[in-house]
């Protein structure tokens, strides 16, 4: 195994870690703009990242309550991949 393949395996999220923490802004799309929250963490002992997101669209002509989008996802690891 090359250095370059140990150096992976010794830390498969290397290059995801910049992204782990909670992050906060604004989106665009249907329905229109929306205060959006983001956050990445190692879950699992260390086998996944959880992904939360949350989605809040301000009250509309066509929709007076506004909406609430919320979902959570996974990434993982295919060690045997390298």
């Amino acid at each position: 195994m090359n250095d370059e393949k140990r150096m992976e395996t010794a830390d498969p999220w290397k290059l995801f870690r910049y992204f782990l923490g909670k992050w906060k802004g604004i989106g665009s799309g249907n329905p229109e703009k929306s205060q959006v929250e983001r956050g990445y963490r190692l879950v699992l002992n260390e086998q996944f990242i959880q992904i939360n997101d949350r989605s809040v669209y301000e009250p509309q002509e066509l929709n007076p309550e506004g909406e609430v989008h919320e979902e959570i996802g996974y990434l993982s690891y295919d060690r045997n991949r390298l």
